[in-house]
């Protein structure tokens, strides 16, 4: 099985090799989904060149966002997505 980064690396192409096929000029991004993951884990994908990261949990991610306050990561709250989802 591939390690992390590396199913990081091909989800990057698959992103980049789709965008040429449509000839898409927008900015696109990968959302990393953290939740339950180890600090190893997302900074290993940091080094990678990742850096927005979602978590479930406000308790989670606050904790995340200490450890980690020395990368320079963008935290998003997956439950707000949930939230919007269900009120339209």
């Amino acid at each position: 099985m591939p390690s992390l980064v590396q199913r990081y690396k091909n989800e990057q192409e698959k992103i980049i090799k789709t965008q040429q096929l449509y000839e898409n000029k927008k900015p696109v991004s990968l959302l990393a989904v953290s939740k339950t993951k180890p600090i190893e884990d997302i900074v290993s994908l940091y080094q990678a060149g990742q850096r927005d990261f979602g978590e479930n949990y406000l308790q989670e991610a606050l904790v995340k966002q200490r450890l980690l306050s020395n990368y320079a990561i963008v935290g998003t709250l997956l439950a707000l997505f949930s939230l919007i989802k269900h009120a339209t």
